[in-house]
């Protein structure tokens, strides 16, 4: 029975198959067949992105999604070779390799078996909580950005014209540049697509609208006069599959890809995790992201093995996978397969594939990505959530997808530590007629204690934050007309450290010269017992009781009185 309930949780795949459902089939099969017309094409350019040959994306994506499979927590997350981990493996290897190709091609794939280690390293000392860093408020920003760096790299295909390189701006300044050249049947082919699957969202909803575009579309570049007119296509597949082995390379060559495979590392597990996440709150499930290193892992060992490169997960890909209305990750199985197929039997079937109807897949995928209203909202509630969303769609846009989610990740954390630094102290006051106190900027009907400045920290007091929690409370004492008798309300503070239990020692002498009277009241027992040891607890009036609120609020009284 634990060996059953080990194997579950190690393998997620195991409790989809055990629970599938008959009605999923369908549309399973047809988002992994379109999904397959998807990836296809762009695994094979973005291996020549990487330098490495065509058919190096091609393995790499067909074998990384049969073991991602297996072991990942989430549904409708595809993982494949990325333009990322593409441009960054071209920056990087070319040195290394010393101008020889084989030597290239062995150290992609020795760097994706060094990913798959540092992964699997990951989730044994259960690292997954790092990426819950990134926050919602930061995926707002990063969807957007990354939507935006697709559609920019898709309408080029789209228009039939030379795409850009580099930066946003770059292709973005390429694609306006390059409108006066538009391939007029390209793009009538691109925007009839486009069109067919808007009205195919219309009125024929849940419906192969996407596969049954890429079918017609290659058809009628096959039987008609339109493949003679320059539209771009697929073209020629390789054959064949991988010889599985580890690559013959040098010790040092490994010890010198550690920084290259620790950067794919890092660029998979954020790519990964925000796509997971972008899903995952979309439908309303729940990743394990400790669980999803396993897979990373896996991934990327078996790719490493079959002289692929880095895989990730891909937000493109995953956005056509949901747009086609994958059920469960079996989808992502189906399209391996069907790429299996084509790499061993089938690839003069795609050969006709025209480019403008993949764009056209694309940016329809990604349109729901850019939701305005997301943005609005945060505006609305809160102004320094809106500037993280605003710093992370930026940050992506103008540094690319690694340093701009890492950059508004550091300004979430950077946000994080400073509400750390500086909690809230919210000023409580009497409900008429009751014994509850609330917050008198929050309630209006509250009233204060004559006498009385009744103060509630939110958060623990530590070393880092005492400053400036004496510096308010010492602002609030002398806003005061007379001095008054200052009551902290400990029952948000769920610890104090050493710095913060002499603050409260401190600040009560400080406050008696000035004749304010410090006391404390509902303090739980952690905080109890640090002030215990610290003898502070006989000096601020303290015992084991926690001291209720209403005990010391008598107390204030009659010494007022």
């Amino acid at each position: 029975m634990i060996a059953a309930k080990h194997l579950k949780s190690l393998f997620p795949a195991l409790q989809w198959i055990k629970g599938y459902q008959a009605d999923w089939l369908r549309p399973d099969l047809v988002a992994g067949l379109t999904l397959a017309a998807f990836m296809l094409p762009e695994s094979l350019a973005y291996a020549t992105l990487a330098g490495l040959p065509p058919q190096a994306g091609l393995y790499a994506t067909m074998l990384a999604g049969l073991a991602f499979f297996l072991f990942f927590s989430g549904r409708h997350t595809v993982i494949a070779v990325t333009s990322a981990i593409s441009l960054l493996l071209a920056s990087e290897l070319g040195a290394m390799s010393g101008g020889d190709p084989q030597r290239y091609y062995w150290l992609a794939s020795i760097t994706a078996i060094y990913v798959g280690v540092i992964a699997v390293i990951a989730h044994a000392v259960k690292a997954g909580g790092v990426v819950a860093f990134i926050s919602d408020t930061v995926l707002a920003g990063f969807k957007v950005g990354v939507a935006l760096h697709i559609a920019v790299s898709q309408l080029p295909k789209l228009f039939g014209i030379e795409g850009g390189h580099g930066h946003f701006v770059a292709k973005t300044a390429a694609l306006v540049g390059g409108l006066h050249e538009i391939h007029w049947p390209a793009f009538a082919v691109g925007a009839g697509a486009i069109a067919l699957m808007l009205l195919g969202e219309r009125f024929l909803r849940n419906k192969p609208v996407d596969l049954v575009v890429v079918i017609l579309a290659i058809l009628l570049v096959a039987f008609t006069g339109v493949g003679q007119m320059g539209i771009h296509i697929l073209g020629q597949l390789p054959s064949g599959l991988p010889d599985f082995g580890i690559p013959p390379v040098r010790a040092r060559d490994v010890d010198g890809l550690f920084a290259l495979a620790l950067a794919c590392f890092l660029l998979a597990t954020v790519e990964t995790s925000a796509v997971s996440r972008t899903f995952a709150n979309k439908h309303g499930y729940r990743i394990d992201a400790n669980q999803d290193f396993l897979a990373i892992g896996a991934a990327n060992l078996l790719v490493g093995a079959a002289q692929g490169y880095p895989v990730s997960g891909g937000m493109s890909q995953s956005a056509v996978n949901d747009k086609a209305g994958a059920k469960t990750p079996l989808s992502l199985v189906f399209a391996c397969l069907l790429l299996l197929l084509v790499a061993l039997f089938l690839g003069d079937a795609f050969r006709s594939l025209p480019e403008p109807v993949l764009a056209a897949v694309v940016l329809m995928a990604i349109k729901g990505l850019i939701k305005p209203e997301v943005f609005r909202d945060l505006f609305r509630v809160n102004r320094l959530e809106f500037a993280v969303a605003v710093v992370a769609l930026l940050a992506v846009l103008g540094f690319g997808v690694l340093k701009g989610v890492l950059l508004a990740a550091v300004f979430s954390l950077l946000l994080l530590i400073h509400r750390a630094m500086h909690p809230l102290l919210g000023i409580l006051g009497q409900r008429p007629g009751t014994d509850n106190f609330t917050e008198l900027q929050n309630d209006p009907e509250a009233k204060r204690l004559p006498g009385v400045l009744l103060v509630k920290p939110y958060g623990s007091l530590l070393y880092f934050n005492v400053d400036a929690v004496r510096g308010r409370l010492l602002e609030m004492v002398a806003a005061e007309s007379h001095p008054p008798h200052l009551v902290l309300y400990m029952g948000a503070v769920p610890m104090v450290d050493l710095a913060g239990a002499r603050l409260l020692g401190e600040l009560r002498e400080e406050l008696a010269r000035s004749g304010t009277v410090l006391r404390i009241a509902r303090v739980n027992d952690s905080v109890y017992q640090t002030l215990r040891a610290l003898g502070l607890d006989r000096e601020l009036g303290i015992d084991a009781s926690g001291q209720s609120l209403g005990s010391v609020l008598k107390q204030s009284e009659a010494t007022a009185q």
